[in-house]
């Protein structure tokens, strides 16, 4: 499996918020055809240096990624989990010098295109990884927060939550290693077709749409760039967090 995509399109907003604690790699503006790796990061803490914690983990793995190779893991979860045990060694490294910065943490939304694996994708905590075929959700990933955790429960339906006074509390974050490990969610998917969308996002996105309407504007006649342009329109007008996105989009699969 070859995998050929277009050009990808990324943007990271502040939003209503004093400072912006998202971070997304490759920076905006810099992503072309030939990038494999994708991540999306949402910094929590605030005065406890979200923000550093967002672009310390994409600058962590992406410097893993680039290093090293699958072979030498005995799988790509293995590559997954060391990945973030090296943010977890900076996140300690930065506290140590830092003390202001105790208790940063951050999400995790990643993608990484493997030509004889198909597409890897990991999270931690509510940042999301769609993909998104012929107008329709094929796969989401599961938040780690917890209103979701009451939906799986029953204890809320799915608007409920959406709606709910504690839907930013997440039950899992990339960290400092002295508060336990900081375990990703790891799926390989291998159904992958041409015209298929990979869409990374932060939970600030997701107060400007549902998953229908996401799939709907994808699904559209509009280019690549005013799919995007009118999601960060979206964003805009309805988030009161900071938001940022990927859209991946596959060309071809030889």
């Amino acid at each position: 499996m070859i995998l050929q995509i277009a050009q990808p399109i990324g943007f990271s907003r502040q939003g209503r918020r004093s400072n912006n604690e998202d971070c997304i790699f490759p920076l905006e503006g810099t992503a072309t055809p030939a990038d494999r790796l994708f991540i999306v990061c949402d910094g929590v803490g605030g005065a406890a240096k979200g923000e550093v914690a967002s672009q310390l983990a994409c600058q962590i793995i992406s410097d893993f990624f680039r290093q090293n190779y699958y072979k030498d893991y005995e799988d790509y979860k293995e590559f997954i989990f060391q990945a973030v045990k090296k943010v977890q060694q900076a996140f300690d490294e930065h506290v140590a010098n830092n003390a202001d910065a105790s208790g940063m943490a951050t999400t995790l939304a990643l993608l990484h295109l493997h030509d004889d694996l198909g597409a890897v994708v990991a999270h931690i905590g509510d940042s999301r990884i769609y993909q998104i075929r012929n107008g329709q959700v094929i796969f989401c990933t599961s938040d780690h927060s917890l209103v979701n955790e009451w939906v799986m429960q029953g204890i809320l339906t799915a608007q409920e939550a959406a709606f709910h006074p504690q839907k930013n509390i997440i039950t899992r974050a990339l960290h400092e290693s002295i508060y336990g490990k900081s375990i990703p969610d790891i799926e390989l998917i291998d159904d992958i077709q041409p015209n298929d969308y990979f869409f990374l996002c932060t939970d600030g996105m997701l107060e400007a749409f549902t998953d229908d309407q996401l799939a709907d504007l994808l699904n559209g006649n509009l280019s690549e760039e005013q799919k995007m342009a009118a999601l960060e329109r979206m964003g805009e007008n309805a988030s009161y967090d900071n938001f940022s996105a990927y859209l991946v989009k596959i060309q071809a699969v030889e």
